[in-house]
């Protein structure tokens, strides 16, 4: 679950919230950091091999 620090985080949030959601809240906003970058990047498909 997002690496090897996923289960602590997780963890660790719901220790700190006292409530299961808090992990989903985390997924979700991993989630929405990768989509903003994966929108940021250029598109590099169309482009031609430099040799």
């Amino acid at each position: 679950m997002f690496g090897g620090f996923g289960g602590f985080i997780t963890t660790l949030l719901i220790e700190a919230t006292g409530s299961p959601i808090s992990a989903a809240y985390y997924v979700v906003g991993v989630a929405l950091i990768t989509l903003v970058a994966a929108l940021a990047m250029p598109e590099l498909g169309k482009n031609e091999l430099r040799r």
